[in-house]
């Protein structure tokens, strides 16, 4: 049995057991735009009740994760690599969910 064909694609990705277990969680995702957020706590604080960069650095790693396996060819198994750096002008603060 077919299924019809207005019925949506299934997401070609998962939320990684990692990025659930620190708060991340998918608001929309498709080949041209991920968009996620992370619900702050104390458990994401660098000791001085702002956000740790180490957080920061999951979400947007994770999104950039997402998005590049939307964009491989379909029945690819590998991905590019890629190098992440960022330099912080100022911690955000802990008091809310954060989006990228």
């Amino acid at each position: 049995m077919t299924e019809p064909s207005n019925v949506a694609e299934r997401p070609r990705y998962r939320l990684p057991a990692f990025a659930e277990h620190i708060g991340i969680q998918m608001v929309s995702a498709d080949p041209q735009r991920v968009v996620g957020r992370i619900v702050l706590g104390p458990q994401h604080s660098n000791g001085r009740d702002r956000v740790h960069g180490g957080a920061i650095m999951a979400l947007a790693d994770t999104l950039g994760a997402i998005g590049t396996v939307l964009n491989l060819p379909k029945g690819s198994t590998t991905a590019p690599n890629c190098v992440v750096s960022a330099s912080w002008n100022r911690a955000a603060a802990l008091d809310r969910a954060r989006h990228a």
